[in-house]
């Protein structure tokens, strides 16, 4: 049997940061990273193969177009779907692909080679999405607290963030309280970010469509918006 070898985040992370980045100052990177390694810890990014590794690449742009499709919904960020860019950068083989996708795949009649590489990569990121869907739900305690996690990404610094901040080192506590922002900031990324932070008030207050149709979206499986 070959030896499983697995794409840890800090394998991916150089990709993953034009995938994934939406906003100027989001946390949409630690999301990425958080729900990466939940991925990992149920074998989903492991790999004995090219066949298994390309599938893991994919399951990977799959997961940033369902944080560009919430992105769209819930904050109108009206996105272009780039996953042919993407599949370049990871340099995924076509023949890889081809592979990949189940003998039932075809294509539709009068497709040219890129049309059909086109259709082939969206074949296996939208099967990708409802096991990505499972597990992100299982890992941050439900839809609803899936829902939550996706817009504190958003929700990235505010003042009352300082206030934890107060108990680390004293040449640290200096930086902050001069307004260095790069020293602050690395500071935030040593702490766990709660990713149910406002619950009730994320759920409950300020219903709007974009919010409506980006909590039911979730619900129904995340499938692709374009």
């Amino acid at each position: 049997m070959s030896e499983r070898s697995v794409a840890w985040w800090e394998d991916v992370s150089r990709e993953a940061e034009s995938m994934f980045r939406v906003w100027t100052d989001g946390r949409e990177l630690d999301w990425a990273k958080k729900s990466w390694d939940a991925l990992s810890k149920r074998g989903l990014t492991s790999y004995s193969n090219q066949i298994e590794w390309t599938q893991v690449m994919v399951r990977l742009m799959a997961l940033a177009a369902i944080y560009r499709d919430f992105c769209e919904l819930a904050f109108d960020e009206i996105h272009e779907p780039e996953h042919l860019f993407w599949a370049s950068e990871l340099s995924l083989s076509t023949f890889r692909v081809a592979q990949c996708v189940t003998q039932q795949f075809r294509g539709d009649d009068g497709e040219d080679d890129e049309q059909l590489w086109d259709s082939a990569l969206l074949e296996l990121m939208e099967a990708a999405r409802s096991e990505i869907h499972k597990v992100l739900s299982a890992e941050y305690g439900g839809d609803s607290l899936l829902f939550v996690s996706l817009w504190n990404t958003v929700d990235y610094w505010r003042e009352e963030d300082l206030e934890p901040f107060e108990d680390q080192t004293d040449s640290a506590d200096e930086e902050i309280r001069e307004g260095n922002q790069s020293a602050s900031k690395d500071v935030e990324h040593v702490t766990r970010i709660d990713w149910r932070e406002n619950a009730g008030n994320v759920l409950n207050e300020d219903i709007t469509g974009h919010k409506l149709a980006a909590f039911h979206w979730i619900k129904e499986g995340m499938t692709r918006v374009h």
